[in-house]
């Protein structure tokens, strides 16, 4: 189930049909978002993906699962577990809207995956490796600071 501040909790099915609903306003431009960050706690780490659409220029919708995941990653190995769940997601985002022949064709190329790497901090090391996984995937590519999907919009939930 994804939740949403706006929705509550929803099914994906529900997600693509208040999806659809939102962007049927066809003078405004819209961006599709998708990302992942990460927060340990003890012996678990939470891990809370997003699914943003923003009507440019005026204000945006999102939905987020939670999942606990037990175990120890590494630093590097967790940055790349968040970038594998966000392509999980968008692919699900995108079967479910073939599914329903919400938009035919429509996403492919346009959703942003919203990496929590950047040039600044410690993961500068391993941008190139985890954006050119994204991008190699098919999808465009954001890392901090354009990287609101991961960093402020899913972080806001994995504490």
């Amino acid at each position: 189930m994804w939740q949403s501040p706006t929705y509550g909790s929803v099914s994906l099915s529900q997600v693509v049909a208040i999806i659809s609903r939102f962007t049927s306003k066809e003078e405004w431009a819209y961006r599709f978002i998708v990302g992942t960050d990460s927060q340990c706690h003890a012996k678990e780490t939470t891990y809370v993906s997003t699914l943003v659409v923003h009507r440019v220029g005026c204000h945006a919708i999102y939905f987020y699962q939670v999942d606990h995941q037990r175990g120890d990653l590494s630093f590097q190995e967790r940055m790349f577990e968040e970038a594998h769940r966000s392509l999980v997601v968008a692919e699900a985002f995108l079967g479910e809207v073939d599914r329903q022949k919400a938009y035919p064709g429509r996403f492919r190329g346009e959703i942003e995956i919203h990496l929590d790497v950047g040039m600044g901090g410690r993961t500068r090391e391993i941008v190139a490796a985890v954006s050119g996984m994204v991008i190699g995937s098919g999808y465009l590519c954001r890392w901090k600071p354009e990287a609101f999907g991961a960093s402020s919009v899913a972080d806001r939930y994995t504490r």
